[in-house]
């Protein structure tokens, strides 16, 4: 889910109810201020800075396998996987001449490859192991 806040989310938060959210890619974003009509006297408002990010909900204590499941998931379901692992498998059985069929599974594999290092360095940020 996109999130905005004003101040910098906290990589893990207690939701205080047994889950947890898991806020990630975070960047810091310049918001221009809202028009105003101009007034005698009066300054134009500062455009403020504010935080873009991703959010992921888990229940129980978050630790890696329970992120990285949770943001792969919020990408792709399991049916979706299975989808790409058997057109992969009948690529690589000659069942299938689609070059797509390969290249769709090596880019998954890809981007799992970057999810879980993102989860590592963010829960290492956290001082989480």
């Amino acid at each position: 889910m996109k999130s905005n806040s004003n101040d910098r989310p906290p990589i893990l938060q207690d939701l205080g109810n047994g889950s947890w959210h898991y806020n990630y890619n975070i960047t810091e974003v310049e918001v221009p201020p809202e028009p105003m009509a101009e007034q005698e006297g009066e300054q134009t408002p500062a455009a403020r800075k504010a935080y873009d990010y991703d959010t992921e909900e888990i229940w129980g204590r978050p630790d890696y396998d329970k992120c990285v499941k949770a943001v792969l998931r919020s990408r792709r379901d399991e049916t979706e996987e299975f989808s790409l692992i058997n057109k992969y498998n009948a690529f690589v059985l000659g069942l299938s001449t689609d070059e797509a069929d390969k290249t769709e599974y090596e880019n998954f594999l890809t981007e799992v490859m970057a999810v879980k290092a993102m989860v590592r360095n963010d829960l290492a940020a956290a001082n989480v192991e």
